[in-house]
């Protein structure tokens, strides 16, 4: 029944519905079910119908990320099932959001992944313009919160990575308009939790590096509001820990750096108050590792020296006498001496382009990375992982 096109419809979005479940979607994988939907979409490229059910159960195959699930990832790439999903969006995703949300699920589940393989499929993926059909989407369904989900989801996943095919990605991902498009989410679902781990964790990415596009990038994302757009986030969403630590991790990478730009976006950041939005966030999760470690380094003096004032050997400052968690504006109040500031400076100076983009691989950064357990965690306001697919 290739060439019925309600069958075809019928059958992928029956399989769609089986691999919700965990346990349907290896013996669906071992029956030839990657092949089959794969043919189905290449029989019916005119048919958003087609398209959107083959691509939802693709989404659904690609869920997982024990070993069989990488298994079934790779098998998607192997297939050829990225271009096809490119190509499906382009052809239906402006006028069909079930094609987009469905097309952007399955690439950002294939790209959840760090090693050899997964890095090859976040690089085919983008080859196979991945990138600007999320950002297309974008566009076309402003309002749609679950497209923005997976497709902030998809720009995240495929811009990790701290290699030159990954900072291309990265560039890829700013050319395409892409940090305008996450700010623009954050506030058209600003009381969306899972869009905003995904756009801010979108953010944290491209506004990493050190180099000159890495600097540029920093300065797009501040120019379209990006440091108050995740200040106002982790106001929207206090009692996220998934917000509050991807909020802070992405304004570190944004205002990294000593040249008067540098400056200035941190004297954004305080203006937008992030010293505050620090301080409620170490308040309500006292025990957050990221938190505690990074949120110090976000506090900003005032819009004169606008310069990050707790060195990284001195975070213990941050708790007084008998564990009372002290307030970060009383630290800002602590006048240092001029040659202690310089020190801390130049030592920022020598430090690594920011937070590096995958929260588990610091290479040679002066500056230590984040927890090793930040790259891994369940969904919802727990989340910790800087890679998502939909388990």
């Amino acid at each position: 029944h290739t060439r019925d096109g309600a069958f075809a419809a019928a059958a992928c979005g029956r399989l769609a519905t089986l691999c919700r479940t965990a346990a349907a979607r290896q013996p669906a994988t071992e029956a030839g079910a990657f092949a089959a939907v794969a043919a189905a979409m290449r029989a019916h490229p005119n048919s958003a119908e087609v398209q959107a059910e083959a691509l939802s159960a693709l989404r659904g195959l690609t869920t997982g990320t024990d070993d069989v699930g990488c298994v079934r990832k790779q098998l998607a790439h192997v297939l050829g099932t990225f271009p096809l999903a490119v190509a499906a969006m382009a052809a239906h995703g402006a006028a069909d959001a079930a094609v987009a949300v469905a097309g952007c699920g399955l690439l950002r589940n294939a790209c959840c992944a760090m090693d050899d393989a997964g890095l090859s499929r976040k690089e085919a993926a983008a080859e196979a313009g991945a990138i600007e059909a999320a950002a297309a989407a974008l566009r076309a369904h402003p309002h749609d919160a679950e497209l923005a989900r997976v497709a902030l989801g998809l720009l995240r996943n495929v811009c990790v990575s701290s290699d030159p095919l990954g900072r291309a990605r990265m560039q890829t991902a700013a050319d395409a308009g892409a940090v305008d498009l996450a700010v623009t989410a954050l506030g058209t679902h600003s009381k969306d939790e899972a869009v905003a781990v995904e756009g801010l964790g979108m953010l944290r990415n491209v506004c990493s590096g050190a180099g000159h596009l890495g600097v540029k990038r920093k300065e797009v994302a501040a120019a379209a509001g990006a440091i108050e757009a995740a200040v106002a986030a982790m106001a929207a969403l206090p009692a996220s820990v998934g917000v509050q630590e991807t909020a802070t991790l992405a304004v570190y990478n944004l205002c990294f750096g000593v040249d008067p730009a540098a400056l200035e976006r941190k004297r954004r950041a305080g203006a937008a108050g992030m010293v505050e939005a620090a301080e409620a966030a170490l308040a309500a999760f006292p025990h957050s590792r990221v938190l505690s470690e990074w949120g110090p380094r976000l506090i900003v003096e005032d819009s004169s020296a606008a310069a990050l004032r707790i060195a990284r050997q001195h975070l213990e400052r941050m708790r007084a006498p008998g564990g009372r968690i002290r307030r970060l504006s009383e630290v800002v109040s602590e006048r240092g001496s001029p040659s202690a500031e310089s020190n801390v400076m130049q030592g920022l100076a020598r430090g690594e382009s920011g937070v590096s983009a995958v929260s588990t691989v610091s290479g040679s950064s002066a500056t230590p990375p984040p927890p090793a357990g930040f790259a891994r965690g369940g969904s919802g306001s727990g989340s910790r992982r800087s890679l998502r697919d939909d388990d």
